[in-house]
């Protein structure tokens, strides 16, 4: 049963709940994809999170700016691949070789390309094997969830990153 905020389509995946979650506290006058900022810092968790991961899963508005790219460089599921539970477009990356493109797409600039990032970026999710490591609905800044089941170092490698940023941290996931 799932007890996170983000569901995947029901036996699709090994479904653990979440055990921790990135949360980041922006300060006034930090943007969103400043170094600090709600992009910024997901996105150099991901860093990290990438390393523990060998498929990437994500769900894509064809509004996209990137999206024809997407739809050129990552491989299409079927509906019996997919493991969101109403994509619009659901693409998997396979790491390590599409870490780049990845990183590309999660990328943002002082311009427009937050809001792709933020509303057109649906979901993604890093998975080892059929266990999700970490999942994101951009829009959503709570949901930044991470399965740290025999992680391996990925919470230590997370804090000794994130604690040199102001207002990021990774916390234990409670379940109320």
């Amino acid at each position: 049963m799932n007890r996170g905020n983000m569901a995947f389509r029901n036996d699709s995946i090994d479904e653990e709940s979440p055990t921790h979650r990135l949360v980041t506290t922006n300060d006034s006058g930090v943007k969103d994809w400043d170094d600090e900022g709600l992009i910024g810092v997901e996105n150099q968790a991901m860093d990290i999170i990438l390393d523990y991961g060998s498929i990437v899963h994500v769900d894509v508005d064809t509004a996209h700016s990137q999206f024809e790219a997407v739809e050129n460089k990552l491989t299409r599921l079927q509906k019996t691949e997919q493991i969101f539970v109403a994509p619009d477009y659901e693409y998997r990356a396979v790491l390590p070789d599409d870490r780049s493109f990845i990183h590309t797409l999660l990328e943002t600039q002082n311009t427009d390309e937050w809001d792709d990032r933020l509303f057109n970026l649906n979901a993604f999710a890093v998975l080892a094997d059929q266990t999700w490591t970490y999942r994101s609905v951009p829009h959503e800044s709570h949901i930044r969830e991470i399965n740290a089941t025999g992680d391996g170092g990925l919470i230590k490698e997370l804090h000794d990153t994130l604690d040199q940023l102001r207002g990021a941290t990774v916390e234990q996931f409670n379940t109320f």
